[in-house]
């Protein structure tokens, strides 16, 4: 299954489409709000053959880079440079719904949650899971 996930930019002018191409690629395409236009799509390859199981996206305000979050990798691209600048891996126990999960940036705490989803078996939990990353720290907490 290959889905599109989007995320704004923090430039309040750009969207950001990403979706899934085989198993180690993702397709980027960027919207100009202001000029009604898109860019031309870049892909970005060489990731962990995982991409494109159930990835999700959001932007870190504080520095517009988007945390992309596949079944076992989290992936940070920076929509400025057209990168991944890391990839780190997600602990089996970290997310364990973490399938179509719901994201969200929370700003108060300046980390990223990740809320319900599937299970790898595409089950869901008895709880709503809910999951929290740090981009300072890189690391995972659960509520």
């Amino acid at each position: 299954i290959y889905l599109f996930v989007g995320v704004a930019a923090t430039d309040n002018k750009t969207v950001i489409t990403l979706k899934g191409e085989g198993n180690s690629t993702i397709r980027a395409n960027t919207y100009d709000i202001t000029s009604d236009s898109w860019k031309p799509a870049i892909s970005l390859t060489g990731l962990p053959i995982d991409i494109r199981q159930a990835m999700r996206a959001v932007v870190d305000p504080n520095t517009g880079l988007v945390y992309i979050n596949s079944d076992m990798y989290m992936h940070v691209f920076d929509p400025r440079d057209n990168t991944v600048k890391r990839t780190t891996s997600i602990e089996g126990n970290i997310m364990p719904t973490r399938k179509f999960a719901g994201v969200a940036y929370l700003k108060s705490r300046q980390k990223i949650i990740y809320m319900g989803g599937l299970s790898g078996s595409l089950m869901y939990g008895l709880n709503m899971d809910i999951s929290e990353y740090s981009p300072q720290t890189e690391g995972w907490a659960i509520w």
